[in-house]
Parts: structure tokens; sequence; C-alpha cells
């Protein structure tokens, strides 16, 4: 919640304890973005944010964006909310060739068998 739009923001605090909005998601389709960023982030040694929310994207089932160091954001991957899944939730993952790594709450036939199957 919170930023501009209320769908999320990425904040910096610095060691004075100000606090800097960094960017507002605003979500789609005005800013084909992603909206509520509830996992955290993390940083490349260019200094570069990645991380997921769990709404928004092209499709509404979450995206994983890059907020790179001039605060430029740029959608990575919208999730489907079929076969790739949707909610992503997790912190990413960064390995040393740049892949990332994470997981989805829901999507994709599976998860919706199992929780009809509880």
């Amino acid at each position: 919640m919170g930023g501009s739009e209320g769908l999320g923001a990425i904040f910096k605090i610095d060691t004075t304890g100000k606090e800097t909005i960094l960017f507002s998601f605003v979500g789609p389709p005005e800013g084909g973005d992603g909206a509520f960023s509830y996992a955290g982030v993390i940083r490349d040694s260019e200094g570069d944010l990645y991380g997921v929310t769990s709404r928004g994207g092209t499709f509404g089932a979450g995206a994983v964006y890059e907020l790179d160091a001039a605060d430029k954001e740029t959608l990575l991957y919208s999730f489907t909310g079929g076969s790739d899944g949707s909610d992503p939730d997790s912190v990413l993952l960064l390995d040393s060739l740049g892949n990332l790594y994470g997981t989805t709450a829901d999507g994709s036939t599976r998860s919706a068998e199992v929780r009809a199957a509880v």
C-alpha cells in the first residue's frame, strides 16, 4: 500500500532516518507496472533493485521489476496466472549469472486442484 496511487512504493531510509520514496507503483493500465509489493528487494553489484509485486503487470497476476540506480522502473516479467503462476510473494534470489529466482503463491491448474482438495 502507499505511494502516490496507493498501490505500493519502493523507499529508502537513510542513516539519519529520513525516508525517500524512490518509486510509486501505478499499476495497469496507466503505468503498466506492478501493484502491491509485499516482499522485499534485492540489490545487484551495480545498485539496481529487483523485486516482485503480487498484482499488476500486463495480466494483473503479478510482476517482476527492476529499479535502476537512476530510479527508473522496468517491468521484467508479467505473470499470466496460468502455468507460470500468479501472486509472486518471495524475495528474489540473484545468482552469479544474473538469473532471478522466486516463488508464486497461486495460479496454474495444479494449484487450483490443490486448493479444491483441501
